[in-house]
């Protein structure tokens, strides 16, 4: 649970820390080409690379954690779509899981994004899920 505390957190600190950094040059090179060439798949990578890639992996903890399997790791999916669109909010309702993830990496604020969509969040969501790295690697 912490885990799943601490990928949230971590997604939210990478999104609002690094908003204005490129996140071409953080986001993973290694999806396979066929991965990428389901549209939803390919938009969803183009989501996590603009929004979260500058402080998440999917695989690997970075400013923020691995973000691959974190729909199993927090309490819920609505959860989930409230800590990504407003993370502050869980935090001053005193949700345990927010707290969690804020504690275990170092108080780090995540960026809200209010404007997205609970599809775009599972676009994203899906793209790290597919996520593989190429074999060789």
């Amino acid at each position: 649970m912490k885990s799943i505390l601490s990928i949230l957190f971590l997604c939210s600190v990478a999104i609002v820390a690094c908003q204005s950094e490129s996140s071409e040059d953080n986001i993973p090179k290694e999806a396979t080409t066929s991965m990428l060439e389901d549209p939803n798949i390919a938009k969803g990578k183009e989501l996590f690379q603009s929004k979260c890639g500058a402080c998440h992996h999917p695989i690997k903890d970075m400013t923020g954690p691995a973000l691959k399997g974190v729909a199993s790791r927090v309490p819920s999916k609505d959860w989930l779509y409230q800590w990504i669109k407003n993370p502050a909010t869980l935090l001053e309702q005193k949700d345990a899981y927010a707290i969690a993830l804020y504690e275990k990496w170092n108080k780090t604020a995540m960026t809200a994004y209010p404007t997205l969509t609970n599809e775009e969040i599972d676009l994203m969501l899906s793209y790290v899920e597919q996520y593989q790295v190429p074999s060789g690697n």
